[in-house]
């Protein structure tokens, strides 16, 4: 029997099949501009906690598995990342 991939190893193989292009996002918090690779959120994504990774696999379930669906959720999460870490 195939044991089932962990929700880690899942989230991981579908950013690595639909992510074909690297991007560098770039906004503004608090009159400050921010620019955030996208291999750096796919990295923070990667190694969140167990928890965390559970909730990131269900939304990751829900998003149109294209790059640019996805790209939009990376943005959204790099300006979280930003808010959280000032």
């Amino acid at each position: 029997m195939v044991k089932p991939l962990s929700y880690r190893s899942q989230v991981k193989n579908f950013l690595d099949k639909h992510i074909q292009e690297q991007r560098r996002y770039r906004f503004v918090v608090d009159d400050c501009l921010h620019m955030i690779d996208s291999a750096f959120i796919i990295n923070e994504i990667i190694d969140a906690s167990d928890d965390e990774i559970d909730v990131l696999h269900e939304v990751f379930e829900q998003l149109e598995p294209n790059e640019e669906s996805i790209h939009d959720y990376l943005e959204y999460m790099a300006q979280l990342y930003v808010k959280t870490n000032r």
